[in-house]
């Protein structure tokens, strides 16, 4: 007999009203938390700084990151995070979830790393499966305790063995789109595009061809503003080095021996 998972809805990447509501009434103690990690050092990836503070969690999100422990009621999990670090989720921006492993393993292995949430290419579930099964498939993975999204094939890529021209016809495909943790359509081909949208390729190679050029043009800037920032750093040096001579570089009379000649060879650069 083979396992099935329980069917459920997946959750939505932005709260709810109501539950908007309930994370600003715990952030300000009006309500009380779930979860409540006391005593941790989080770890701003932003600034690198390591900062002790608590964290309160309401359902599925954090409500608040501080000193103050208003938001604990009598039913919050309190958990003492002393001598630890908090980190945001990790996030793996490619896998395969129909791939070399099953998804059940690989996020086994996974969450104790620190992972926890992960975007997965569907080649082989948009190419296996119908519109339903495909949604089934997302669904089944969505009950798992990892985060789970992917993207959805509209053409079979560079496969030879392969021969459809499109996976899901337009209606097939909104309905897929629509599902929360779909984001979008994934690695879609600029031949394959032309073959199908000849207008719509063009214009979108043209597009390819401007933003190839944009990032040529910046790679150039940045390489000006090296060179302009270690011409100023040498200008710098320069007045450091003429304002705050060595003791020798006075001569008999008190005059500081060289210093014209520095100054002059600093104007020069500048």
């Amino acid at each position: 007999m083979v396992d099935t998972m329980p069917e459920v809805k997946a959750e939505s990447l932005e709260p709810s009203l109501d539950e908007t509501r309930a994370l600003i009434q715990v952030a300000q103690g009006l309500r009380p938390a779930d979860v409540y990690i006391a005593n941790g050092n989080v770890v701003n990836v932003y600034s690198g700084e390591v900062l002790p503070a608590n964290i309160a969690v309401c359902g599925s999100r954090i409500a608040y990151v501080g000193a103050q422990d208003r938001m604990v009621g009598e039913g919050t999990q309190v958990i003492d995070a002393s001598g630890y670090y908090l980190v945001p989720g990790y996030v793996d921006a490619h896998w395969h979830s129909d791939l070399v492993y099953l998804p059940q393993s690989f996020m086994a292995r996974a969450l104790p790393t620190g992972l926890t949430a992960g975007f997965s290419d569907s080649f082989y579930l948009s190419s296996i499966f119908d519109a339903d099964d495909f949604l089934r498939v997302v669904d089944e993975l969505s009950a798992l305790p990892l985060k789970f999204f992917t993207a959805v094939r509209a053409e079979t890529q560079a496969y030879p063995m392969l021969d459809e021209t499109q996976l899901y016809d337009p209606e097939e495909l909104a309905r897929i789109l629509d599902h929360p943790r779909v984001l979008g359509l994934t690695e879609v081909t600029l031949e394959k595009l032309r073959a199908l949208a000849p207008r719509q390729g063009e214009a979108l190679s043209r597009i390819l061809s401007d933003v190839r050029a944009l990032a040529g043009a910046l790679q150039e800037v940045d390489r000006l503003n090296l060179q302009l920032a270690g011409r100023a750093l040498a200008c710098v040096r320069g007045y450091v080095e003429a304002l705050q001579p060595t003791p020798r570089a006075y001569d008999r009379r008190g005059a500081r021996a060289g210093a014209t000649r520095t100054l002059s060879m600093v104007s020069a650069k500048g």
